[in-house]
């Protein structure tokens, strides 16, 4: 998507995104394919594995416009993630081909970079645990003194 304007890019990664629902365009068997959409990225869930794409836009606080700057973004997220959570966060990947026939590590010219993640069950989600009564002021505590034991550990 070299050139094209933001809203360009946008169209073209919309439809690459649905492309992306074909099970043909993953190296691994998939379950359902859901596409999960925050105000930056795009996490596709495909069962076994869950790829986030970073939406071609500029904002206040951050320019995914350039397909390098979504390949650095996604390569910061791999490297920063990887410090809690490295049994979920696997790889960067490149997609392939064309936004209507991608692949997920094809071979050719990368259209497209996405951060390769294990698909986790949903239902652990802490949102979720909250819904269910199992988060009480234990957990809590335990949680804040992990993050806070986390963040005195980094460097300077």
């Amino acid at each position: 998507m070299p050139g094209a304007s933001q809203s360009d890019a946008a169209r073209a990664t919309a439809r690459l995104v649905r492309s992306l629902h074909d099970a043909a365009c993953y190296p691994h068997p998939t379950g359902e394919i859901a596409v999960v959409e925050t105000h930056v990225s795009y996490v596709i869930l495909t069962g076994p594995r869950a790829y986030k794409l970073k939406k071609p836009l500029r904002l206040d606080f951050l320019d995914f416009t350039a397909l390098a700057s979504r390949r650095s973004f996604c390569e910061d997220e791999l490297r920063l993630n990887r410090r809690t959570a490295p049994d979920l966060y696997l790889r960067v990947v490149s997609i392939t081909g064309t936004p209507d026939a991608p692949r997920i590590d094809g071979p050719g010219e990368a259209i497209e970079y996405a951060v390769e993640m294990r698909q986790f069950d949903p239902e652990a989600l802490l949102a979720r645990r909250v819904e269910r009564g199992e988060v009480d002021g234990e957990l809590v505590d335990a949680l804040a003194d992990r993050v806070a034991v986390f963040h005195a550990e980094l460097a300077l």
